[in-house]
C-alpha cells in the first residue's frame, strides 16, 4: 500500500467519504420518512373510521332510544292513554343529551264522515288540547286520512314523513268497541332545524375534532334518492367532493320504502320461519315494548339491530351514507406534505453538515500545506545552518586543542563552543530528520541486521560520556538472535537516542542497563532492545505526552536538561516505519525502561 499517495491525496478521500456516506443518509432518510408516512396514513385512516363508527352510533343510539321510549298501546287496556306518552316523554327529555329534537308529540283519531280528531299532548304540565293541523304539517294529515281509508295500508312499524321531519306509528283505539278500521296514530314531531344546526354539528365536532378541539375533518350525509344532502359542515361541499371523500360509508339505520298495498308485512322474510304475519295495526314483538319494557334501557339499545323505520311515499330504498374528508384536502395529500416538510429538513441538516464538513476539509488542507510550508521552511533553514556549524565547531576544537594559543582560558572558551556548537549540531540533525519523516521524504534501507552488534557500537561511542557522567553499564545479549530486518543507520540513532536520554535522567542511580533478545509472546518473533535506568521517571500526568514533538517534561525544565524534545518522537517513528515499535513503562522516582521491537528478518534472506 502507497501510503505516501494516501498521505498526500487524503483530503480528497475524507470529502469522497464523507459525501458518500451523507448520500446513504438522505437514501435512508427518503426510504424512512417513506415507512413513516404510510404508517401514520394508516392510523390517521383507522381512526377515521373509528370516528365514522361512533358518529354513526350515536345517531342511531339517539334516534332509537327517542322511538323505543314511547310503549305500544295494548287492546284491552282502555287505562292507559296519553298520559303514558306523555311520561315516556318526561323519562326521555331527562335522560337525553338532545332535548329539543322533538318539538310535539300528537295523536290523530281519523273518522269516516269528517270527524277527526288531532290532539296535541303536553310536553310538561297542562292538559291534553284538541289542535287543527298546523301549516308544515298538513299534508302529513291528508296523508294519514288516505292510509285509514284502507284498513290494507296500516303502517308496520315506525315511518318516517321526510316531508313534515315526523315519525309516525299506528295506534289502536283507545276504547271498546275493537272494529279493525278503527285506528289512531302517534306523530312524533322533529324539530328540524335543530337537527341540521344543532344535533348534526355538535356530534360532528365531537367525533372529528382533534385534541385541541380543531375540526381535522368535513362531513357529510349524503342520500341515495331526493335531495343529494341531507348534512354538510361545510356549505361549499359539493358533487366533485364526494369523489375525493377519505372515507364513506353507510349508517346503520334502516331505511325502506313503505310497503303498497301489502297489509303491513315485513318484505323481508325471517330466515327461520318464512314471512311473518301480523295483523293490520300491530307491530312484530320485537319492534314493540310494553309498559313493563320502559325500565330496562339496555333491552332497548341492544335492540337497534332489529328495528327498522320505514319512509313515506318512496319506491325504492333510500340509502344514507357518511362521508368525510380532512380539512386541508385528502388525507393522502396532508401525509404527503408532511413527508415533504421532514425531507426538507433532514436534507437541509445534511446540506448544513456537508457544508460544514466541507469547510472542515478546507481548513484542514490549508493548515496542512501551511504545514509542509512550515516544515520546508525549517529543513531549509537548518540545512543551511549545517555549514556555519561546521566552521564553529572546527574553530571551537581548534582552540581547545591549543593550536590558536596554549592559554588555559582560550582552551575553556574553545571547549564551550564546540560543545555549544555539537549540542547545537544535534539540534539541527534532529530538525532536518523530524522534517524528512513528517514530509515522507525519508528513505529506509532494510536489510538483515545484527541488531547485537549495533549496539555494542553505541555503547562504544557513548564511552567517553557514560565515563564523564560516572555510570555503571550492564549490558546483556541472549544467546542466537537472529537478525531483524531494519535499517542500520535508523535502529543506531535509535538506540543513541535512547541511552542517551538515559544518561541525561539516569540521576541519581548512575546505572544503564542495555538488553537484547527474542521476544516470541506475539502473533510473530521480534528482536527485543531494552534500554533501563535508576532515573527520576516519568510522572503518570505526563505518560501520554512522552512522544509529542517538543514536548518536554516538568522535571527535565526543572533540572535543567538539555534537549529539544524531538528524540523519542523522532525514535518512535523511525520504529514504526521500519515495521516495529517503541513503548515504555516508568515510575516516578525509580527510572524508566524504553523497549524497542524490530520484525525478525525472514530465514533465506541474505
Amino acid at each position: 500500500m502507497d501510503f505516501r499517495r494516501i498521505r498526500e491525496n487524503w483530503p480528497i478521500l475524507v470529502i469522497a467519504l464523507g459525501a458518500g456516506m451523507l448520500v446513504v443518509l438522505a437514501v435512508l432518510q427518503f426510504v424512512w420518512t417513506g415507512q413513516l408516512s404510510r404508517a401514520e396514513e394508516a392510523m390517521m385512516q383507522n381512526a377515521l373510521e373509528n370516528s365514522m363508527r361512533q358518529f354513526d352510533q350515536a345517531v342511531h343510539r339517539e334516534l332509537t332510544y327517542l322511538m323505543t321510549i314511547f310503549p305500544q298501546r295494548i287492546r284491552g287496556r282502555p287505562r292507559e292513554g296519553p298520559a303514558s306518552y306523555v311520561q315516556s316523554y318526561s323519562l326521555w327529555s331527562q335522560t337525553t343529551s338532545h332535548p329539543s329534537l322533538m318539538r310535539g308529540i300528537l295523536l290523530y283519531w281519523p273518522q269516516r264522515g269528517g270527524s277527526s280528531v288531532l290532539q296535541e299532548l303536553p310536553l310538561g304540565e297542562g292538559p291534553v288540547r284538541q289542535v287543527e293541523w298546523e301549516e308544515d304539517l298538513a299534508g302529513l294529515g291528508k296523508r294519514l286520512d288516505q292510509l285509514s281509508s284502507r284498513p290494507d295500508q296500516r303502517l308496520p312499524s315506525w315511518t318516517f314523513f321526510p316531508e313534515e321531519c315526523a315519525m309516525v306509528r299506528t295506534e289502536p283505539p283507545p276504547f271498546p268497541p275493537f272494529r279493525p278500521e278503527a285506528v289512531g296514530y302517534l306523530i312524533l314531531a322533529l324539530d328540524r332545524a335543530y337537527i341540521r344546526d344543532q344535533f348534526l354539528p355538535e356530534i360532528v365536532d365531537r367525533m372529528f375534532s382533534g385534541a385541541g378541539g380543531e375540526r381535522l375533518y368535513e362531513v357529510a350525509i349524503v342520500a341515495s334518492i331526493g335531495p343529494r344532502f341531507v348534512y354538510r359542515s361545510d356549505p361549499s361541499i359539493q358533487e366533485e367532493w364526494l369523489a375525493v371523500a377519505d372515507s364513506r360509508r353507510r349508517f346503520r339505520v334502516l331505511l325502506d320504502p313503505l310497503p303498497k298495498g301489502q297489509g303491513g308485512r315485513p318484505r323481508e322474510p325471517n330466515p327461520v320461519s318464512g314471512p311473518r304475519q301480523f295483523r293490520a295495526g300491530s307491530v312484530p314483538n320485537d319492534w314493540s315494548y310494553g309498559a313493563r319494557g320502559q325500565g330496562s334501557l339496555r333491552r332497548l339499545i341492544d335492540s337497534m339491530g332489529r328495528l327498522r323505520i320505514f319512509v313515506d311515499g318512496l319506491q325504492s330504498p333510500l340509502a344514507l351514507d357518511i362521508a368525510a374528508a380532512h380539512v386541508s384536502g385528502s388525507l393522502s395529500g396532508v401525509v404527503e406534505r408532511q413527508r415533504l416538510r421532514s425531507l426538507a429538513v433532514g436534507l437541509g441538516v445534511l446540506a448544513v453538515l456537508a457544508f460544514a464538513a466541507a469547510a472542515v476539509v478546507v481548513s484542514a488542507g490549508r493548515a496542512q500545506r501551511l504545514a509542509e510550508m512550515q516544515v520546508e521552511f525549517i529543513a531549509g533553514v537548518t540545512h543551511e545552518l549545517r555549514t556555519p556549524l561546521a566552521v564553529i565547531r572546527s574553530a571551537g576544537e581548534n582552540i581547545a586543542d591549543g593550536v590558536v594559543t596554549p592559554d588555559p582560558r582560550v582552551k575553556r572558551y574553545g571547549e564551550l563552543v564546540r560543545d555549544q556548537g555539537r549540542r547545537l549540531s544535534e539540534m539541527v540533525e534532529q530538525t532536518l530528520q523530524f522534517a524528512a519523516l513528517d514530509s515522507g521524504r525519508r528513505a529506509f534501507q532494510l536489510e538483515p541486521l545484527d541488531v547485537g552488534k549495533v549496539v555494542s557500537d553505541v555503547l562504544e561511542q557513548a564511552q567517553p560520556i557514560i565515563t564523564e557522567s560516572r555510570f555503571t553499564v550492564q549490558q546483556e545479549a541472549a544467546v542466537a538472535v537472529p537478525p531483524a530486518r531494519a535499517d542500520a543507520h535508523a535502529v543506531k540513532q535509535i538506540v543513541a537516542n535512547l541511552v542517551s536520554n538515559a544518561i541525561k535522567y539516569g540521576q541519581p542511580g548512575r546505572w544503564l542497563g542495555v538488553a537484547t533478545s527474542l521476544d516470541e509472546g506475539g502473533q510473530k518473533p521480534r528482536v527485543r532492545v531494552s534500554v533501563s535506568d535508576r532515573g527520576m521517571g516519568i510522572p503518570a500526568s505526563e505518560a501520554g505526552r512522552i512522544f509529542d514533538p517538543y514536548f518536554r517534561g516538568a522535571g527535565a525544565s526543572e533540572a535543567s536538561i538539555q534537549g529539544s524534545g524531538l528524540g523519542l518522537k523522532l525514535a518512535r517513528d523511525l520504529a514504526v516505519r521500519m515495521g516495529g515499535d517503541l513503548y515504555f513503562r516508568s515510575e516516578s522516582g525509580k527510572g524508566s525502561v524504553f523497549t524497542l521491537y524490530l520484525p525478525v528478518h525472514p530465514a533465506g534472506e541474505a
